[in-house]
């Protein structure tokens, strides 16, 4: 009988410490499997910072925040507003561009993108786009400080470009080999444009379009060397904060009427 019972409580406890033990191991897989899933969201996290750090360098800095915080829609949508456009251009840089290799001339070409941009950005203005060296920026959205006070940001920019321009005479010659150094041509406009998300369901482009921004391009061209070259709406906005000089009349592509244009002193 007590042999019995003897066996009995062996049973028991043989049960017991295999309950434990396979407890235990429950125990430590969770917890392995807890620390891997640990890790794998760390590594997600790291690639997904990586990926958004890449992202940024294609959108704007205010068009990055809006869409990560999830406010702006990423459907085809725009929005009529009044916005102040600056385009600029290198004078004869297609000349230029024959002359210097490849290699040479992509260096040379984001060195100046990359002065112009910084102050764009420290200005507030939206890069809208690059083409080749052309330069489109445009003030007013996604933010806006209002019509008067974005037509002056934008103005002031353009001012402080040509003056990094002048200081980077130098650098064009002795870094770059040029015969002589780079200058560029300001066109900016103020008026009414669509702005906001253009293209198909699989691919949209975040920009602006409008008569403002046909304006600001053949200001651009009608710009003397060095110069900036406002249309008349933005003028009125700017005249109490800015020095300008009546430029006259010029015959402009797509509008009725000849244009009145003011020249920027600085």
């Amino acid at each position: 009988m007590d042999k019995e019972l003897e066996k009995d409580e062996i049973k028991i406890l043989k049960s017991q410490i295999a309950k434990l033990t396979l407890e235990g191991k429950l125990r430590k897989d969770i917890g392995n499997e807890l620390e891997r899933q640990k890790k794998l969201a760390l590594e997600a996290k790291n690639e997904l910072h990586l990926l958004t750090e890449k992202l940024s360098k294609y959108l704007s800095p205010q068009l990055y925040d809006i869409l990560f915080s999830g406010y702006e829609s990423t459907s085809a949508s725009s929005s009529r507003k009044k916005l102040t456009i600056f385009f600029s251009d290198l004078v004869q840089f297609t000349r230029l561009s024959d002359k210097l290799e490849p290699e040479e001339l992509t260096e040379m070409l984001n060195f100046y993108l990359t002065e112009m941009s910084n102050i764009a950005l420290e200005s507030g203005g939206t890069i809208d786009k690059y083409i080749g060296d052309a330069i489109l920026i445009f003030f007013g959205d996604p933010e806006s400080s209002g019509h008067q006070e974005d037509a002056a940001k934008c103005v002031s920019m353009a001012i402080d470009m040509q003056k990094r321009m002048k200081e980077l005479r130098n650098n064009w010659i002795k870094d770059f080999g040029l015969e002589k150094p780079l200058s560029a041509r300001i066109g900016i406009s103020t008026g009414y444009c669509s702005v906001g998300n253009f293209g198909s369901a699989s691919r949209l482009d975040y920009t602006v379009i409008g008569s403002a921004v046909n304006l600001a391009a053949r200001l651009q061209t009608s710009c003397k060397e060095d110069g900036i070259l406002l249309s008349k709406d933005t003028y009125w906005q700017v005249k109490e904060k800015f020095q300008c000089n009546n430029a006259g009349k010029i015959e402009v592509k797509g509008f009725a009427e000849a244009i009145s244009t003011y020249e920027v002193l600085f």
